[in-house]
């Protein structure tokens, strides 16, 4: 499996099955994610779906890939968020995703986005 088979497996899965589903299947062991404006974040999947979950419509927060870039274990993803709240607010957000593929898991993915907007939408939304 090539790395981008891998991060397209794993956005299949986030998008089907949630956050913490995807990095339990597609995480490797020491798994690392980085956060642009947070830094590295242990449990952020358990954070996104404790804070975000029981605010979110029944669709959930979805990533659609825009386009991936791939060298040696290396693979680049542009994608944009789709997420619906209950209480109406609309979240979009532009992101790039870096991941490291090794042995056909995520070793490690970095997330750069538009942090104004998150806290906009998000920040309002969790007071």
């Amino acid at each position: 499996m090539s790395g981008r088979d891998v991060v397209n497996a794993f956005f299949n899965t986030l998008n089907s099955a949630g956050t913490l589903t995807a990095i339990r299947t597609h995480g490797a062991p020491g798994f690392v994610w980085w956060s642009a404006g947070r830094g590295e974040i242990q449990d952020r999947a358990e954070e996104i779906e404790q804070l975000l979950g029981p605010h979110l419509d029944d669709k959930g927060l979805r990533l659609e890939i825009v386009g991936t870039t791939c060298e040696g274990n290396r693979v680049a993803v542009e994608a944009r968020s789709f997420a619906d709240f209950k209480s109406g607010a609309k979240y979009r957000n532009a992101y790039h995703f870096l991941f490291e593929v090794e042995g056909g898991k995520i070793k490690a993915m970095r997330e750069y986005h538009d942090t104004a907007h998150a806290n906009e939408v998000v920040g309002a939304l969790l007071g």
